[in-house]
């Protein structure tokens, strides 16, 4: 007799009420039998936190808030947290999906997409909802073999 392994997924920052496709995903998850961990939003080391959370794979949404800040001291402290958390994303599978490419409201993009591209590298899957996100994702940032993009409709 065969058993299976039930995947636990980390879904981080979970906050269902300031979108949607969270709770759509999540209801999805463990209406085919995986169990989804819900992971509050954090401020300070966010991904240390998130890697620290009993699940078989991180999923990430919304990385902006992660590295950028109201001032240059919050945005040096954020940067310098989101920096060293990308190095526990080594230690799980990690997936994120890529809402926006940069963030509307962004200061800087070429900062914004040199923070984007080193969460890709750290990824083993990136989730766009449609061809035209993916070719998009595929004309701004380099895709390191080892990452796969999946089409997930919203």
């Amino acid at each position: 007799m065969t058993s299976t392994k039930t995947i636990t997924v980390g879904s981080f920052p979970y906050a269902p009420a300031f979108n949607p496709y969270q709770r759509l995903i999540t209801e999805s998850i463990e209406s085919a039998g995986g169990i989804v961990s819900r992971i509050p939003p954090i401020k300070w080391f966010p991904l240390q936190n998130a890697v620290a959370t009993e699940c078989d794979i991180l999923h990430l949404d919304w990385p902006h808030d992660w590295y950028n800040g109201k001032n240059v001291i919050t945005r040096f402290l954020k940067t310098h947290m989101y920096i060293q958390g990308l190095k526990k994303l080594r230690e799980k599978p990690v997936i994120w999906t890529a809402h926006n490419l940069v963030s509307h409201d962004t200061p800087n993009a070429d900062r914004e997409h040199y923070m984007i591209q080193k969460l890709i590298n750290q990824c083993r899957g990136v989730m766009v909802i449609s061809d035209a996100s993916r070719q998009l994702l595929l004309a701004d940032y380099r895709i390191p073999e080892h990452v796969d993009i999946k089409k997930i409709y919203h």
